[in-house]
């Protein structure tokens, strides 16, 4: 059936071509028996060699454009994809910038991290997780605080210090872990590191708007002509992403007040996030 619906607009193109040289070729006709004769038929063969070249310049443009804007349709794989190709460049990124901050020369300072006792920035003690509720931990031994990240039930995590105190090396050193053992978790989402500064909150009022249009910007690879359209995105808004947000210290408290507030009108259920912030 496919193969005779393309046949048949074949022989309609064709048929239409026809047609229209066959017209053109009466009109120059007619010209020629017209009062002016030669004069009016040239004029004519003009304007008919302008009509016939207009779309063999037109028709190489527009099917140039077809293939370059012609996106295929979001497939699992092409999610899965574009999650792989993301996840290389963050964990070559992460490379290279612990080579510049010589984050393993040799290793991390060893700073012991324990749960907060100020209530009032707790989550209710109903979304807590069993067994966590007096969490401690060792930038030292980061695979281990990778794991209890995975054991919890909500999977939000919020890293309180004063400036200097090592709140985001060990935000990277938690970016590097479950980078390093992401084979054995393929469905978990890709964890990028987010400046806290650069997100307005004006402009984006949702994380997920914010975290696509950094994701855009910042991974150009996102793009590639083999995805969809508009794969950060979708990889933002199906949560595939684990913003690691950093550097809430950095804004003013007016900016702080709005980054809080959008974050607690953006994230659902299941959404997961790593944090930084003063205490």
């Amino acid at each position: 059936m496919a193969r005779w619906g393309g046949s048949w607009r074949y022989a309609l193109t064709w048929w239409a071509g026809v047609a229209g040289v066959t017209g053109l070729l009466a009109l120059i006709g007619w010209a020629l028996s017209g009062k002016d004769g030669l004069q009016a038929a040239a004029n004519v063969a003009q304007l008919v060699g302008v009509v016939l070249v207009v779309p063999t310049v037109l028709v190489p443009l527009w099917l140039w454009w077809r293939r370059s804007t012609a996106r295929p349709a979001v497939t699992s794989a092409h999610l899965d994809h574009a999650k792989d190709v993301l996840a290389g460049l963050v964990e070559q990124q992460w490379k290279t910038e612990v080579t510049l901050r010589s984050l393993d020369d040799p290793d991390p300072i060893p700073v012991r991290w324990r749960q907060t006792a100020i209530v009032a920035v707790m989550d209710q003690p109903a979304n807590l997780t069993p067994g966590l509720r007096r969490l401690t931990a060792s930038s030292a031994d980061i695979a281990a605080l990778t794991g209890k990240f995975r054991s919890m039930r909500r999977r939000r995590l919020v890293i309180l210090g004063d400036p200097g105190t090592g709140k985001t090396t060990l935000a990277v050193q938690l970016i590097r872990e479950l980078m390093a053992t992401r084979a054995a978790h393929p469905d978990e989402p890709v964890p990028v590191l987010m400046p806290m500064a650069d997100w307005d909150t004006e402009a984006f009022p949702r994380l997920h708007q914010w975290l696509a249009a950094r994701l855009a910007q910042d991974y150009p690879a996102l793009r590639a002509p083999d995805l969809p359209a508009g794969m950060a995105e979708m990889l933002a808004a199906r949560g595939h992403i684990l913003p690691v947000l950093d550097g809430l210290d950095e804004l003013p408290p007016p900016a702080q007040q709005a980054v809080i507030v959008a974050l607690n009108q953006s994230l659902s259920k299941t959404d997961q996030l790593i944090a930084t912030s003063p205490d």
